[in-house]
């Protein structure tokens, strides 16, 4: 049988037995850096590009359009233009209707990204 642990005893367990073992670190130029691991998290001050973008290519849609949709019974969408890349949407998408986004275009936070 699984045993099923949440995120914070996971953290304490791997704390409590890994945390006297000395990882290491070393500056290595950025041409070098491949295949490497950094030694802490790097935060940036500003998001680029400053607007959300899909990482893959499909469709924007309202989640609320395709509740129940299925091969058998399809959802019908109008389907509007393609969201150009790199191009910021300013207007929200209606109900009812779709959007092609290629990978790089930008989707809203509002819009939920189907495949």
């Amino acid at each position: 049988m699984f045993s099923v642990k949440d995120a914070d005893e996971v953290k304490n367990l791997l704390q409590e037995n890994f945390s006297g073992y000395d990882m290491g670190h070393e500056k290595v130029a950025l041409k070098d850096s491949l295949s490497r691991i950094t030694a802490k998290d790097i935060i940036v001050s500003e998001d680029i590009p400053g607007f959300n973008r899909s990482t893959v290519d499909g469709f924007a849609v309202h989640a609320k359009d395709t509740f129940g949709a299925s091969e058998a019974l399809p959802a019908i969408l109008r389907l509007l233009p393609e969201i150009k890349i790199g191009a910021e949407v300013k207007s929200n998408l209606s109900y009812g209707h779709a959007a092609y986004v290629p990978t790089g275009g930008s989707c809203r936070k509002t819009l939920t990204l189907w495949l």
